[in-house]
């Protein structure tokens, strides 16, 4: 599992153990790296992915361009790709999805448009998405408010 010395135990921040250690351990170096910023409430920056810490909520930027906000009190999360719909950016929106919603929510992409894909009840359900900010909330998406 990827702590750091000095970093807030998992435990104490509501963060199910395994369910963490599965899920950074399925992902790229430099994601499992970001995420642990998150985690610890640090500025972090390596190559193209940076991430910058405020009171009530964590940046994280892509070359240069803001593709999500991480709120601490709530684990809100708001994503954008900023008009840049590639690999890259789909891979590191996923990685902070799965920090604040695990595995029920991740953005996808299907004859070169890109969608929200929503689990629920053993099945899933995609969501238009112009890439443009969006509340990564299940709630909304299982309403169809999406």
């Amino acid at each position: 599992m990827v702590v750091s010395k000095g970093s807030t135990p998992l435990q104490a921040l509501g963060y199910y153990i395994p369910f963490i250690t599965s899920f950074i351990n399925n992902m790229r170096k430099i994601e499992r790296e970001m995420i642990q910023a998150i985690i610890d409430r640090r500025d972090w920056r390596k190559a193209n992915t940076e991430v910058e810490i405020y009171p009530s909520f964590a940046m994280i930027m892509l070359h240069g361009h803001e593709i999500g906000k991480y709120y601490f009190k709530d684990s809100t999360l708001l994503i954008t790709n900023c008009g840049y719909e590639t690999n890259t950016t789909k891979s590191r929106l996923n990685a902070l999805i799965n920090l604040s919603h695990g595995g029920l929510v991740g953005v996808v992409q299907r004859n070169f448009n890109w969608f929200i894909r929503y689990h629920f009840n053993g099945s899933y359900r995609l969501f238009d998405w112009d890439g443009g900010w969006l509340n990564v909330e299940p709630s909304w998406l299982a309403s169809g408010l999406a």
